[in-house]
């Protein structure tokens, strides 16, 4: 991942923002820059949690919950008593549902100072406004 893709990610990372859209073609060279970050922020015992619609919450290559909806993804990831970074790849046509937006932004309200972020990454999507 380029340099000036990486940058705006580590200047919302240092802001605080816990819930952070990433518009990506490059999800792997984005998840391994993620990867990047959660190592210097938390060691290297605390992988990226990620979801997608095929494999639900995994932690590397373990799976943690099918969790086969967006709904139940935001609900396991909330519920997530530590730290960490939480990646979502296929949100994108579910930030349409108001549901969905209104979930993105109760979790944006609760990891705030929590050390807890949420990555949206999708392609030419836009985060629903506050």
């Amino acid at each position: 991942m380029r340099n000036e893709r990486v940058s705006p990610i580590k200047r919302a990372l240092i802001a605080g923002y816990p819930v952070i859209g990433v518009n990506t073609w490059e999800e792997d060279q984005t998840v391994a820059a993620l990867a990047m970050f959660a190592r210097s922020v938390y060691g290297a015992d605390r992988p990226l949690i990620r979801w997608d619609l095929s494999h639900g919450l995994t932690c590397g290559e373990n799976t943690l919950d099918p969790a086969p909806t967006p709904e139940v993804a935001l609900e396991r990831i909330a519920a997530h008593p530590e730290p960490g970074f939480f990646v979502l790849h296929d949100m994108l046509l579910a930030l349409e549902r108001p549901e969905i937006q209104r979930r993105v932004r109760d979790l944006g309200q609760a990891f705030r100072g929590q050390n807890r972020f949420v990555f949206l990454l999708g392609s030419d999507f836009r985060v629903p406004p506050p």
